[in-house]
Protein backbone atom coordinates (compact mmCIF):
# COMPACT_ATOMS: atom_id res chain seq x y z
CA UNK A 1 0.00 0.00 0.00
CA UNK A 2 2.91 2.07 0.93
CA UNK A 3 0.56 5.62 0.36
CA UNK A 4 -0.12 6.69 4.12
CA UNK A 5 -1.42 10.05 5.03
CA UNK A 6 -2.88 12.50 8.06
CA UNK A 7 -4.59 15.65 7.10
CA UNK A 8 -5.80 17.39 9.48
CA UNK A 9 -8.76 19.74 8.89
CA UNK A 10 -9.79 23.13 11.33
CA UNK A 11 -13.20 23.28 11.79
CA UNK A 12 -12.43 26.68 14.11
CA UNK A 13 -9.72 28.90 15.25
CA UNK A 14 -9.10 26.44 18.15
CA UNK A 15 -6.11 24.16 17.25
CA UNK A 16 -3.69 23.59 20.66
CA UNK A 17 -0.93 21.89 19.05
CA UNK A 18 2.20 23.70 17.47
CA UNK A 19 1.35 24.11 14.09
CA UNK A 20 4.47 25.73 12.95
CA UNK A 21 5.97 22.59 12.85
CA UNK A 22 5.60 21.95 9.67
CA UNK A 23 6.52 23.90 6.39
CA UNK A 24 4.44 26.50 5.10
CA UNK A 25 2.50 25.50 2.14
CA UNK A 26 0.03 28.22 1.57
CA UNK A 27 -1.95 26.19 -1.30
CA UNK A 28 -5.29 25.67 -2.69
CA UNK A 29 -6.64 21.89 -1.75
CA UNK A 30 -6.02 19.05 -4.54
CA UNK A 31 -5.41 16.30 -4.78
CA UNK A 32 -2.18 16.08 -6.73
CA UNK A 33 -0.31 18.61 -4.09
CA UNK A 34 -1.54 16.24 -0.84
CA UNK A 35 -0.26 13.25 -3.24
CA UNK A 36 2.97 14.88 -3.69
CA UNK A 37 3.38 15.70 -0.15
CA UNK A 38 2.95 11.73 0.80
CA UNK A 39 4.86 10.24 -1.55
CA UNK A 40 6.90 8.05 0.17
CA UNK A 41 10.83 10.28 -0.29
CA UNK A 42 9.14 13.47 0.61
CA UNK A 43 10.49 15.44 3.22
CA UNK A 44 7.19 16.10 4.48
CA UNK A 45 5.54 13.02 4.28
CA UNK A 46 6.13 12.05 7.95
CA UNK A 47 3.84 14.89 9.49
CA UNK A 48 0.84 16.17 8.80
CA UNK A 49 -1.07 18.59 6.67
CA UNK A 50 -3.06 21.14 8.11
CA UNK A 51 -6.12 22.72 6.19
CA UNK A 52 -8.08 25.44 6.60
CA UNK A 53 -11.08 25.76 4.34
CA UNK A 54 -9.83 24.89 0.46
CA UNK A 55 -6.50 25.70 1.56
CA UNK A 56 -3.41 23.71 2.40
CA UNK A 57 -1.73 25.49 5.60
CA UNK A 58 1.65 23.44 6.33
CA UNK A 59 3.06 20.17 5.74
CA UNK A 60 5.09 17.85 7.90
CA UNK A 61 3.17 19.19 11.17
CA UNK A 62 4.37 17.45 14.28
CA UNK A 63 0.66 16.24 16.07
CA UNK A 64 0.93 15.54 19.68
CA UNK A 65 0.58 11.96 20.26
CA UNK A 66 -2.51 10.65 22.45
CA UNK A 67 -1.99 8.16 25.14
CA UNK A 68 -5.54 6.68 25.48
CA UNK A 69 -5.47 3.49 27.33
CA UNK A 70 -8.20 2.54 25.21
CA UNK A 71 -7.24 2.83 21.59
CA UNK A 72 -6.93 -0.48 20.09
CA UNK A 73 -2.87 -2.06 20.72
CA UNK A 74 -2.14 -2.64 16.88
CA UNK A 75 -2.74 0.99 15.62
CA UNK A 76 0.47 2.80 14.58
CA UNK A 77 1.87 6.24 15.45
CA UNK A 78 -0.14 7.84 12.88
CA UNK A 79 -3.58 7.06 14.17
CA UNK A 80 -2.26 7.96 17.83
CA UNK A 81 -1.36 11.61 16.28
CA UNK A 82 -4.50 12.00 14.97
CA UNK A 83 -6.66 10.84 18.31
CA UNK A 84 -4.02 13.16 19.72
CA UNK A 85 -4.72 16.25 17.55
CA UNK A 86 -8.67 16.15 18.57
CA UNK A 87 -7.90 15.79 21.38
CA UNK A 88 -8.11 19.57 22.61
CA UNK A 89 -8.45 20.95 19.27
CA UNK A 90 -11.36 21.47 16.81
CA UNK A 91 -10.37 19.70 14.02
CA UNK A 92 -10.92 16.85 11.79
CA UNK A 93 -8.38 14.31 11.05
CA UNK A 94 -7.95 11.82 8.60
CA UNK A 95 -5.90 8.76 8.07
CA UNK A 96 -5.09 6.88 5.66
CA UNK A 97 -3.09 3.44 6.88
CA UNK A 98 0.39 2.87 5.20
CA UNK A 99 0.12 -0.58 6.51
CA UNK A 100 -3.46 -1.35 4.98
CA UNK A 101 -4.66 1.16 2.75
CA UNK A 102 -7.29 1.81 4.95
CA UNK A 103 -9.08 4.87 5.81
CA UNK A 104 -10.19 5.79 9.81
CA UNK A 105 -10.73 9.43 11.13
CA UNK A 106 -10.55 11.16 14.37
CA UNK A 107 -13.31 13.53 15.92
CA UNK A 108 -13.18 14.70 19.41
CA UNK A 109 -10.95 12.22 20.72
CA UNK A 110 -12.66 8.84 19.14
CA UNK A 111 -11.10 7.16 16.47
CA UNK A 112 -13.16 5.45 13.44
CA UNK A 113 -11.59 2.86 11.51
CA UNK A 114 -12.42 1.30 8.25
CA UNK A 115 -14.12 4.66 6.66
CA UNK A 116 -15.39 4.11 3.16
CA UNK A 117 -14.35 6.87 0.71
CA UNK A 118 -17.89 8.44 0.29
CA UNK A 119 -18.08 8.72 3.95
CA UNK A 120 -14.27 10.36 3.72
CA UNK A 121 -15.58 12.76 1.42
CA UNK A 122 -18.38 13.83 3.19
CA UNK A 123 -16.79 14.36 6.30
CA UNK A 124 -14.05 16.34 4.66
CA UNK A 125 -16.15 18.49 2.60
CA UNK A 126 -18.52 19.12 5.99
CA UNK A 127 -15.14 20.39 8.04
CA UNK A 128 -13.64 22.20 5.05
CA UNK A 129 -17.24 24.81 4.99
CA UNK A 130 -17.75 25.19 8.40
Amino acid sequence: HELGAILVIARSEHIEFDTNSGKLINGRVSAKLIESIFVRNSPLHDGAVLIDKDNIIAAGVVLPISDQANLPAHIGLRHRAGVGATEHSDVLVVILSEETGKFAIARNGVLYSDIVLEEIKKEMYAAMIA
